[in-house]
Order: structure tokens, then C-alpha cells, then sequence
């Protein structure tokens, strides 16, 4: 019986050191498995993560929590030469420097540079400053100056998709030119595209930067021309390209990757497959300037400042059919076009208009006011070192 009782004990007590043991590796493999989750998490969250996430984080809560300031705003800088707007901020360059405004009138950021004819460009939250025929471009956020890039050729254009991706045309050695890219991630440069026909001017990125888009003249017995050539910027393909009589002077994108061209002359549909969809005469009317509003709309002004008398604006849509006309609008020195309204900047007024061109309300500015912008209901207007808005309540009344 005793000896019964014993084997028993012991049989017990080795089923309990299994479980035991069972229990144990069970528990490793818990252990492990939450490890490996967690690096799995992590590799995650790092894949995600680049070298720009925490400047583009800051950037953010900068912008978010700028100290709102009263209009009118004054700021020490020369002659404003170029303006744009992004995502509640304004940024503008001067001969020598850089500024940028939040949208509730705080001041961002100040920077200063070296260069002899400064270009500005920009997306939603990222802007470039490059100077044609030199090698340096100065890439920002809203509030800091991210990087500077030195290329071993000279500059010729330069454009930054609304994501951030900068795209920018060199001379080059064995080529006419050469258009390179680089990622918004940590601005490393990721193609590089050579172009051995015609002379390279120009280039278009569109929104997402998986696009570009680069324009070369030429000039043939039917007189100039220009060759667009469209590039997947993601695997370094030339796509197509289209030749178009005249200069083009301005290049939009629509869906599914086609494009619109504008020249002096006349303006183009052109499919994703390069193909010319349709195209507009332009009347032969000199071409005064051109804004789009998320590639859908396209309002166009003709004529001259010189004789602002016979200066027009029509509205296009994507199909490049007329939808609104404005005449005698007198001098176009800006324009801004937001959902169905156009704004035009005169000298001492603006002029807001519907999409089918009927008139609207106008406002008398300083007839030293250069750009316009408009953030949510404030018009903004852009003077030499001062911002202003414009006192809606006191509108100019027709005579």
C-alpha cells in the first residue's frame, strides 16, 4: 500500500513538472510573441518615420499655436518679388529674404540668403528658394529652413509638388539638360532623367509628385515649338511626349495624370497616353497671366497692362470650354480664383466675380498693393513690408 501510495506521489509529481515546464514555455513563447510584436510595431512605426517627421511635426504645432497678431502687419523687408500661399501661412521673398505669415497674422519665420534673382515655390507645407544660373536651392517648412541642396550644374527651373517633392532642370555635360527629383522624406535625390533634344526651360511636378512634367523649345522651319515630355518620376520612365506650336507658358494637371498646356496662342488637352484630346485658339490676345483652383477651373487673363482698357478674363473648365468672361476689367496686376468667385487686383481696387462672369462687389486697396491672396473670408492684400485686409463693409458703389 505504502509502496502504491509512493509511485503515485511520484507519477503526480512528474505530470506537475510538465505543466510546470509546459506552463513556462508557454509563457517564453508569450513573451516572445509580444516582443516580436512590438518590434513589429516599431519597424512600423520607423518605416513610417522619416528623416523630416519630427520637423514637419514641429512645423505643425508652430503654425497651430502662432500668437494671432492685428492688421494691418509690418515686417522688415525690401520690395516683396514673389508670394505664395500654403497651408494657413503665406510665405514671401524679397531680393535677400524670406517670410512667412500664419494665416491669423503671427510671423513663422525669418531667414536670409545670397542670391542674385531669387525664385520662390511651394506646396502645401513645403517652399523652395532657387536662383537660375547658380547651383543652390534652400528648401523650407513653414517655420525652418530643412535643407540646402548644391547640384553640379546650374539651374535652370525648378518646381515643388504640393506634397513637397522637389523637382529641378541643370544643364549637363553630354545633354542639353538634365531634370532631377527629390523625395519630400529627406530631400535625397531619387532620379535623375537627361534630355538630348531641344532646349529644356521648364518643369511641372503635379500634386503627389509622382509626375513631371518638362517643357524644351525648339525651332523649325514652321517656327518655335515645344516638345513636353511626361516622366513617372517613381520609376524614371518617360511616359510620352507632345509637341505643341508655341512657347508653352503655363502647364496644369487634371485626373488620372493628363495635362493642360497653355500657350500664347492657344491651350491644349492632353491625355495620360500623350495624346491631344482637343485644342483652343486663344484669339491671339498677348497672354497677361493665368490660376487655377485644384486643377478644375482655369481662369485666363489677355490683353496689357500697358492698355488695360482691352485687358479679359475668361474662366475654363477642365474640358477647356468657356464657362465665364469678364471684360474691360481694367489692370490685372493679380488674381485669385476660390470655389465659385474670382478675385482680380487692380491698381487701387478689388474686383470679385462669379464663375459665369457676372460683377460683384469691389473694394478700394492702395494702389501699391502688388498680390492678393484670400485666407477662409479675409482678403488679403500684399504691399512692401505690410499686410493689410480688406475692409469688406466699405465696398465701391457703382456709379
Amino acid at each position: 500500500m505504502d509502496s502504491e501510495m509512493q509511485t503515485v506521489s511520484k507519477d503526480e509529481i512528474a505530470s506537475a513538472r510538465r505543466k510546470k515546464r509546459r506552463r513556462y514555455h508557454l509563457k517564453r513563447f508569450g513573451v516572445l510573441m509580444i516582443v516580436l510584436g512590438v518590434i513589429f510595431v516599431l519597424i512600423v512605426i520607423f518605416s513610417i518615420l522619416t528623416p523630416t517627421t519630427f520637423k514637419d511635426m514641429a512645423d505643425s504645432l508652430k503654425v497651430f499655436f502662432a500668437r494671432s497678431n492685428d492688421f494691418p502687419l509690418s515686417f522688415e523687408s525690401g520690395m516683396i518679388i514673389e508670394e505664395k500661399q500654403m497651408k494657413n501661412a503665406e510665405i514671401m521673398i524679397s531680393k535677400g529674404s524670406l517670410v512667412t505669415i500664419s494665416d491669423n497674422g503671427g510671423l513663422l519665420f525669418r531667414d536670409s540668403f545670397n542670391m542674385s534673382d531669387p525664385y520662390l515655390i511651394a506646396g502645401d507645407t513645403r517652399a523652395a528658394v532657387f536662383d537660375r544660373g547658380n547651383k543652390e536651392a534652400r528648401i523650407y517648412n513653414r517655420t525652418t529652413l530643412m535643407e540646402k541642396l548644391t547640384f553640379e550644374y546650374p539651374i535652370i527651373d525648378a518646381d515643388m509638388s504640393t506634397n513637397g517633392t522637389f523637382a529641378v532642370i541643370t544643364e549637363s555635360d553630354e545633354y542639353t539638360a538634365q531634370m532631377e527629383c527629390y523625395s519630400k522624406a529627406s530631400y535625397a535625390k531619387t532620379m535623375t532623367w537627361y534630355c538630348a533634344y531641344n532646349f529644356p526651360y521648364a518643369v511641372f511636378l503635379n500634386d503627389g509628385g509622382s509626375r513631371a512634367s518638362v517643357c524644351a523649345a525648339g525651332m523649325d522651319s514652321d517656327g518655335m515649338f515645344t516638345s513636353v515630355y511626361c516622366i513617372d518620376t517613381n520609376k524614371a520612365d518617360e511616359l510620352f511626349s507632345v509637341r505643341v506650336d508655341g512657347l508653352v507658358v503655363s502647364l496644369k494637371y487634371y485626373s488620372n495624370y493628363g495635362i493642360i498646356l497653355f500657350t500664347e496662342d492657344a491651350a491644349y488637352k492632353v491625355t495620360s497616353k500623350g495624346e491631344i484630346q482637343k485644342k483652343v485658339e486663344l484669339d491671339g490676345i498677348p497672354f497677361v497671366g493665368l490660376v487655377d483652383r485644384d486643377s478644375s477651373l482655369y481662369a485666363v487673363g489677355f490683353g496689357s497692362n500697358n492698355i488695360p482698357d482691352i485687358n479679359t478674363v475668361k474662366i475654363y473648365d477642365q474640358n477647356l470650354d468657356v464657362l465665364g468672361e469678364m471684360v474691360d476689367v481694367g489692370y490685372i496686376n493679380d488674381m485669385y480664383l476660390r470655389r465659385n468667385r474670382l478675385y482680380i487686383l487692380g491698381d487701387g481696387t478689388v474686383s470679385l466675380y462669379d464663375i459665369s462672369g457676372s460683377p460683384g462687389n469691389r473694394y478700394s486697396v492702395p494702389s501699391n498693393a502688388r498680390f492678393l491672396e484670400v485666407f477662409q473670408n479675409d482678403i488679403w492684400i500684399i504691399q512692401s513690408g505690410m499686410i493689410d485686409k480688406v475692409d469688406t463693409s466699405e465696398r465701391i458703389e457703382e456709379q
